[in-house]
């Protein structure tokens, strides 16, 4: 009778601890770029035992992980990446030390046009981007009540994205007709913009020929552009300073969203006010 007792005891505990989500070592899940944490950490309601592998503040494209860090970083439950990226090589190191790791590719069935960080930057992608996690934390959850709670929260970040989506495509709409819907950019990493209906005119020096440069110093001379959209963080061309220097041109800066700044942490910003402030400056520069 007690070896029953203490057989079912047993397996009720068994299967309280594999309903559970994210209480211990071996269900932590291990992320990469700071939008792929944080729509991990929203879908579960939790930061707990969600790690990014990126520090605050860190160039994400020349950081390494160490042999320790990936011995580490293998022994969790599931490692989320970005497939379009390096990160491809963390997810078939981490496999390699572990052969039971769980690994999602959040960018599953995406492509890049012109930089990695379209993926997220534009509303859209990033609702494929979430929807992708989502799909994958499902497939892998064995509670109900989990899978429960990652559909209820992702119908409310997908109104929330929709939101960010639709603002972002309003700045052209409602534009008065006198007004153009160019933007001058540092980089021509901005035309994904142009799917939102804006005209990208890049400052890549490399592509621009000497009529063509002469031609943009004249119209920011005569103030018919008087803005530049740029990447915070970013060193800026001679072509660029010199429009800032010679023509008083003004750098509006918008934030990549590589890594969460330890700035932007002490404020309490997330993903989604974070993207708001950023189309809140790209409208800023056409109005």
């Amino acid at each position: 009778m007690k070896k029953i007792f203490y057989l079912i005891t047993g397996i009720v505990i068994s299967l309280f601890i594999s309903g559970c989500s994210l209480t211990n070592k071996s269900n932590t899940i291990n992320t990469t770029l700071y939008p792929i944490t944080y729509i991990t950490s929203y879908l579960y309601d939790t930061n707990e035992n969600i790690n990014s592998i990126y520090p605050s503040d860190t160039n994400t494209s020349t950081y390494k992980l160490s042999k320790k860090q990936i011995k580490e970083y293998s022994d969790a439950n599931i490692f989320i990446y970005c497939g379009l990226s390096h990160e491809k090589q963390y997810a078939k190191d981490l496999i390699n030390e572990n052969h039971k790791l769980n690994i999602i590719d959040a960018s599953e069935n995406m492509k890049v046009e012109f930089d990695i960080k379209e993926i997220w930057l534009s509303p859209n992608n990033f609702l494929m981007l979430a929807k992708n996690i989502k799909n994958h934390l499902i497939e892998l959850s064995t509670s109900q009540d989990t899978i429960k709670l990652i559909n209820e929260k992702y119908a409310v970040i997908e109104q929330e994205i929709s939101l960010l989506d639709a603002d972002l495509r309003s700045i052209v709409t409602d534009l008065d007709k006198d007004k153009s819907p160019t933007l001058i950019t540092t980089t021509k990493d901005f035309k994904f913009l142009e799917d939102y209906g804006f005209e990208i005119i890049s400052l890549d020096e490399q592509n621009l020929s000497d009529a063509t440069i002469n031609s943009l110093k004249a119209s920011f001379k005569a103030k018919k552009y008087s803005k530049i959209l740029a990447f915070e963080g970013y060193k800026n061309s001679e072509l660029v300073e010199s429009l800032v220097n010679d023509y008083e041109a003004k750098i509006v800066n918008i934030k990549p969203l590589y890594t969460l700044s330890e700035d932007d942490k002490s404020k309490n910003e997330n993903f989604i006010s974070l993207m708001q402030e950023n189309i809140n400056n790209i409208r800023s520069v056409v109005e």
